[in-house]
């Protein structure tokens, strides 16, 4: 008779794996999904993954894609704020190192037998598309999995390899797809088709699939729920703190080429020759280069986001995303999507300048993103009227939460509404945490302890594990019951009724949980 702790093999795309078995589940560290990233692969769409022969070990994880490291942000931050010091500190570790072959994924079950059928939910890491991994502590997937789920997290490239390009990007289409645009989400969605293909092989359901992910994995998860070439291998989408990013491939283009050139790239032979030293520590970087001539860019320079973003009117990304759900493309998906409430004092605390200050530099950068577009100090004075008594860091840090998260995420959860409606969930999460005297409150990313049920390894973030259970177990348990229902429920809370645009319900996560109707109200108008 098998022992559960025996290693399990698993025949998948590529040979055999070995996993381990760990918390109660058995996990498999490091499947690669796509070829490793070497010469013009780093710069192609992913290659197919290349074969082994014997059994492969999997109970390590593969390596992160390459990136820049937050080693130098951390210590810019140490003599000045110990707020943003613990978030990247604790956001920041990836539980591996970089590396070429990092297109890998890992997967985490209660019963790999394929006879299971379990709902699979995977999870896109945040990072601003440009820094994370599927390694890290934070993302650990055994107490997702004990509830009946298969888990995987997915790495992706990143920062200028998986983002910066075009689909002409030197004047003509390269035969060998040097320079596409779009690759970290070409990656995203041959991660998708690997799952497709081998999940059944772990005990999940290929046909229940949930795409989700924090921030830039929510803008990930969005993106694949929006794109055809990912029809068929998803049956839900959760967004944790995320909103379309997306922009017209002529100005995502425009924007590689200058840099490009500017660095002395010229010709594809030029990029397959660029080292990551070269690409990350190129100066400028590419950020401070798109900052310096943003006007140049169109809608992108308005918005001020820069190169990391999905390029629309690509085969990728044919239609905007809002138009794509609006069209109706997107139907047969159930959508939960959400924030936190203090989403935007994110760059309060990890921007060295004080606080107050630190809010005012950023509000210049997003607030634009507002009605009116070209008016943030209108859009200013409007937040202060909405928001009486309410000081001016609060006022900016509320914009720019609704600037990229709120306003986002409720026209994505109204457009699906309209186009099928019953299959799209609101909510907001409030709990504030009582960290470091309570100076974090409701942060960007403090949810993933709840999701992840990684309290432990966020304790830094989110305080005693006690007092943050409350609200993190009832997201924890909306996740799971949407992941295998399409249903959110939260057990003792109220029924969680779809969003549509006429009551705006959204569910209110806190200590107790509370089904309110058109909360943004007074903010409406200014978006």
């Amino acid at each position: 008779m098998r022992d559960a702790a025996d290693p399990i093999i698993v025949a998948v795309t590529g040979g055999r794996v070995s996993g381990a078995f760990e918390d109660g589940v058995h996990v498999f560290r490091g499947l690669p999904y796509a070829a490793p990233l070497i010469g013009a692969n780093r710069w192609r769409p992913p290659q197919p993954v290349e074969a082994w022969d014997g059994v492969r070990e999997a109970t390590r994880f593969g390596s992160a894609c390459p990136q820049p490291s937050l080693t130098g942000a951390v210590a810019a931050l140490a003599r000045i704020k110990r707020t943003g010091r613990l978030f990247l500190d604790v956001i920041g570790e990836l539980g591996a190192p970089t590396g070429e072959a990092c297109l890998s994924l890992n997967v985490w079950t209660p019963s790999p037998d394929p006879a299971a059928k379990l709902p699979v939910l995977v999870f896109i890491h945040g990072g601003s598309l440009a820094a994370g991994a599927g390694s890290q502590p934070i993302y650990n997937g055994a107490g997702l999995a004990q509830t009946g789920l298969v888990v995987v997290t997915i790495n992706y490239r990143l920062g200028a390899l998986g983002f910066v390009g075009g689909d002409e990007l030197f004047g003509q289409k390269d035969p060998a797809g040097i320079g596409v645009a779009n690759r970290g989400f070409l990656d995203q969605v041959a991660a998708l088709g690997w799952i497709h293909d081998n999940i059944a092989a772990f005990g999940g359901d290929p046909d229940l699939v949930t795409v989700s992910g924090e921030s830039a994995g929510a803008v990930s998860a969005l993106a694949m729920m929006t794109t055809p070439a990912a029809k068929g291998l998803i049956r839900r989408v959760i967004s944790f703190s995320g909103g379309p990013l997306a922009y017209p491939h002529d100005d995502c283009q425009a924007l590689a080429r200058d840099w490009l050139a500017f660095i002395g790239v010229k010709s594809a032979d030029d990029l397959v020759g660029l080292t990551d030293a070269a690409i990350f520590g190129a100066r400028p970087a590419l950020q401070t280069f798109f900052l310096r001539h943003a006007k140049r860019y169109g809608a992108l320079g308005a918005d001020h986001l820069g190169h990391l973003v999905a390029a629309t009117g690509t085969e990728l990304f044919p239609d905007p995303p809002l138009d794509y759900i609006r069209a109706g493309r997107a139907k047969g998906i159930d959508l939960l999507i959400g924030t936190l409430a203090d989403e935007g004092r994110l760059w309060s605390i990890t921007n060295p300048l004080p606080d107050a200050l630190a809010a005012r530099m950023m509000f210049q950068l997003f607030g634009g993103m507002m009605n009116p577009r070209d008016k943030p100090a209108e859009t200013l004075r409007a937040y202060k009227a909405a928001m009486p008594g309410a000081n001016g860091r609060a006022v900016r840090e509320r914009a720019m939460c609704d600037a990229l998260f709120r306003k986002p995420s409720t026209q994505v959860a109204a457009a699906m509404a309209a186009a099928e409606p019953g299959h799209a969930f609101l909510y907001r999460y409030d709990w504030p945490s009582p960290a470091l005297n309570g100076a974090f409150g409701a942060l960007h990313g403090l949810d993933i302890a709840g999701i992840f049920q990684t309290y432990r390894a966020m304790a830094p973030l989110v305080g005693p594990e006690a007092g943050a259970r409350p609200a993190g177990d009832a997201l924890h348990a909306a996740v799971v019951s949407f992941v295998k229902t399409g249903q959110p429920a939260i057990p003792g809370a109220p029924a969680w009724p779809a969003y549509d645009s006429a009551a705006k319900s959204n569910m209110n996560i806190n200590r107790t949980c509370e089904v309110r109707k058109d909360i943004d109200a007074a903010f409406e108008p200014i978006w």
